[in-house]
């Protein structure tokens, strides 16, 4: 029984010891699986993570258009502040019944007083660029309308500057800032009148007035378009004659900020939104801006031609809604008592165009889409004429308008 025991227990001790070397080995080679896995692993992870050790593929900035664009124009693109001193108020208690005579109201309620000075707060941003080494920046009229307001500009390096507003354009939703500071990196405009629908291209500006230089990109949607757009700063709506319609991401602060090609030029002034849509939004055409730095340059000033009219491109939808016999040219129409067809005293009024006239030609070419009557006009003077063909009460004519100044 002993001798069974004895056996028993040796061959216990011959299980343990075997478990134990399995143990000891699989510990073993457990640290030495570790030591290669940590070493391979650790050169992977350098690869990827730190590109220390041997180069993982990656993407050069040259292979990547957007980027490109990028590195080449956000120093010259600026974020806007508009300030304004606002005043400071405090809560006083006020007895409703005025009158203490009982004592204490228990109807005391809190209005607000002015109390001491007002204090210069930021209350609404908008973005720029610069256009001109000497401190001239393009921004959106809108963003900076307010003329009891001071505004400032943040280059893309943190530094900040008083900005003083020097034109603003009569027509389009363009102003001009300058800056007291020279050797400015600028943009060049690309000719707006040779985009593509379908084309790429980049937005730059300080969206929500919180994330200055971002960058959104997409395609032009549309060209020639025509839109109401209202300032929910200021309660006015304005009409965007022959605006660039794009999908690029813009929001609220993204005003008056480029829209730029591949080549890394401006095609368009970014100026609003379709608030009741994703992804619909549209530029000023940077023909129209480079017009207006070549006229301040020249006349101190922003000089623009108007014929004086209302009016609508046609499309057919508009042709259907109208029962109209034509489905291109421009049709003249009221806005109301405060927007009427034929501006009274203008060159259209002189020449006889009246409400529901549709101008077909300018000097024999035909109106379309891509050729708005707006861009035959923004390329005279005050005092230059244009040759019109118009269909009256049925009636095809031609007639000569003498352009005036807008106001």
């Amino acid at each position: 029984m002993e001798q069974s025991q004895n056996i028993i227990e040796n061959k216990d001790r011959g299980t343990m010891m075997l478990l134990l070397t399995c143990v000891g080995l699989g510990f073993i080679g457990g640290l030495v699986g570790a030591g290669l896995v940590n070493e391979k692993g650790g050169k992977l992870f350098s690869a990827i993570g730190t590109n220390q050790s041997e180069p993982a593929l990656r993407i050069s900035n040259s292979d990547d258009p957007i980027v490109g664009v990028v590195d080449q124009t956000s120093s010259a693109v600026v974020a806007i502040s508009i300030i304004k001193n606002i005043q400071q108020v405090k809560n006083v208690p006020v007895d409703p019944f005025g009158n203490d005579f009982f004592g204490q109201s228990p109807f005391r309620i809190q209005i607000q007083q002015p109390s001491g000075t007002p204090i210069p707060r930021e209350v609404g941003n908008g973005s720029g660029f610069i256009v001109d080494s000497s401190g001239l920046i393009i921004t959106n009229k809108h963003v900076v309308s307010d003329e009891t307001a001071s505004y400032e500009v943040t280059l893309k390096n943190g530094e900040r500057m008083k900005a003083k507003v020097v034109a603003s354009d009569p027509l389009f939703d363009l102003a001009i800032l300058k800056v007291e500071k020279i050797n400015l990196p600028t943009l060049k405009f690309a000719d707006s009148g040779k985009v593509k629908v379908g084309q790429t291209v980049v937005a730059i500006g300080n969206p929500l007035g919180e994330f200055p230089n971002s960058v959104s990109a997409g395609i032009i949607s549309g060209i020639g378009r025509q839109v109401q757009a209202g300032n929910s700063y200021t309660g006015e709506v304005e009409t965007l004659n022959s605006v660039i319609q794009t999908d690029a991401a813009i929001n609220p602060g993204n005003s008056g900020g480029p829209l730029l090609d591949l080549s890394g030029q401006v095609v368009g002034v970014n100026s609003a939104t379709a608030g009741s849509a994703e992804n619909i939004s549209f530029a000023i055409p940077s023909n129209e801006a480079s017009r207006v730095i070549n006229d301040y340059k020249k006349e101190g000033r922003v000089v623009r031609a108007i014929l004086g009219v209302r009016y609508v491109m046609i499309t057919s939808e508009i042709k259907e809604q109208n029962k109209l016999s034509v489905d291109k040219g421009a049709l003249v129409v009221s806005g109301g008592i405060q927007a009427p067809a034929v501006q009274p005293g203008s060159g259209a009024e002189r020449a006889g165009i009246k409400e529901g006239d549709i101008i077909t030609k300018v000097g024999g070419n035909d109106l379309t889409a891509e050729k708005t009557l707006q861009s035959f006009i923004g390329e005279k003077k005050p005092g230059e004429t244009l040759v019109l063909t118009i269909l009256s009460g049925g009636q095809e004519k031609n007639i000569t308008v003498t352009l005036t100044e807008a106001k």
